[in-house]
């Protein structure tokens, strides 16, 4: 039975891939902008996570190289 679904579902994406209609539907600015929006702050997170991956190590590295020998 589960063979029978699979092939059923198999056989309607590719009909609906070789065989499908455009949708033309309106993505207005809005959508554009918010897109655009979504893609900034995902590169920002992105250099944010890089940036702490690289300076936290290097902070932690320079307090104990130069830290004062009465601090410890």
């Amino acid at each position: 039975m589960k063979k029978n679904v699979n092939r059923t579902i198999l056989i309607s994406l590719i009909f609906s891939l070789f065989f499908g209609s455009n949708a033309y539907a309106y993505l207005g600015p809005g959508l554009g902008l918010i897109g655009i929006g979504v893609i900034i702050v995902i590169f920002i997170i992105i250099i944010i996570y890089i940036i702490a991956i690289i300076y936290y190590p290097l902070k932690k590295i320079y307090h104990k190289l130069f830290q004062k020998k009465d601090e410890k």
